[in-house]
């Protein structure tokens, strides 16, 4: 766990990503997600966001959505638009 703490971002991201903006940015990431679907006619599509927590909640400088079929349990599961 501590491995991590060796790069300075993700040390310092939990004082800059948090609060309001964290919920700009899910909110930002689900509005784009839901225009995508709708311009790209993808009525059969759903979408999961993910936002600058990273995959161990330490901080990322990426965020990122997937649109993948509804019939598919996960974005695991599918083939995926990035």
């Amino acid at each position: 766990m501590f491995d991590n703490w060796q790069k300075y971002w993700y040390v310092l991201h939990p004082f800059f990503y948090r609060g309001n903006e964290k919920e700009k940015t899910r909110s930002y990431l689900a509005e784009l997600s839901k225009q995508l679907l709708k311009e790209l006619n993808l009525f059969n599509y759903t979408y999961t966001c993910f936002d600058f927590l990273g995959p161990n909640n330490y901080g990322d400088t990426r965020c990122w959505i997937a649109l993948y079929p509804i019939q598919k349990i996960s974005h695991k599961e599918a083939y995926q638009f990035l």
